[in-house]
């Protein structure tokens, strides 16, 4: 299988964020022969790809596993996946990129963003509810340790198929786009839960409240051993 892009759209991407860029292009053959694709690289030098792809693939494997869980349970009738993408590489012209990898994968007709790995949410239709609950969904399956956010991509009808999502994880492990718990906890000041999530699902202020609770619980039995030396010493 293999892709073709134009000179005009490379040197001039419909999108450019901090940290790649993105243009159109066309199969050229196997099953998506003449349908259109997008072509992502990173900006930097090449050393930094390998860095790069490695926390994107991480990322993308994640995302795959929680939407696996969230359509497992039924929580919603309609099902949510991820686009298929595939690292490639430029090999014939590449305009001066060539072997750099890229990403490559079926471009989506009416591109939308539902939210962002910095609190910025979108609450304006029932598939931007449903993007919120499956953020919320993701801190609580995997017990706090992290938010699928940076939801985007197309939603019509029984099905949504996301994009470039986020990760933004406790200990910060997915790379430039994890805000760590600073994102984690941006999210949750602007989240609100709709009828989509469930009353059960973890929120950081369960994990704080049994924190707080578990740490007073230990300084009391602290304090009661000290008292209990203090008796001792005074026998």
């Amino acid at each position: 299988m293999g892709a073709r892009i134009r000179k005009d759209d490379l040197e001039r991407p419909f999108a450019r964020g901090t940290f790649r860029s993105v243009a159109r292009g066309v199969y050229t053959d196997g099953p998506r022969r003449g349908r259109r694709c997008v072509i992502k690289w990173f900006h930097g030098k090449r050393i930094a790809d390998d860095v790069a792809f490695s926390n994107d693939m991480k990322v993308m494997a994640t995302t795959r596993e929680v939407l696996r869980r969230f359509n497992s349970e039924r929580i919603i009738p309609q099902r949510i996946s991820l686009n298929a993408n595939d690292v490639w590489m430029f090999y014939e012209g590449g305009f001066g990129r060539k072997g750099r990898r890229v990403l490559v994968e079926p471009f989506l007709e009416n591109y939308r963003k539902w939210n962002s790995n910095n609190g910025w949410v979108d609450t304006s239709s029932t598939w931007a509810q449903i993007m919120q609950s499956l953020s919320h969904y993701s801190f609580h399956v995997t017990r706090g340790a992290l938010v699928l956010c940076d939801l985007q991509g197309s939603a019509s009808g029984n099905s949504a198929m996301l994009s470039d999502p986020a990760i933004c994880s406790q200990r910060r492990e997915y790379g430039s786009t994890d805000l760590g718990a600073h994102g984690i906890a941006k999210f949750f000041q602007t989240h609100k839960c709709s009828r989509f999530c469930h009353s059960k699902w973890l929120k950081p202020s369960h994990m704080n409240r049994v924190s707080s609770s578990s740490s007073s619980h230990h300084h009391h039995h602290h304090r009661r051993n000290a008292a209990a030396a203090r008796h001792r010493q005074r026998r």
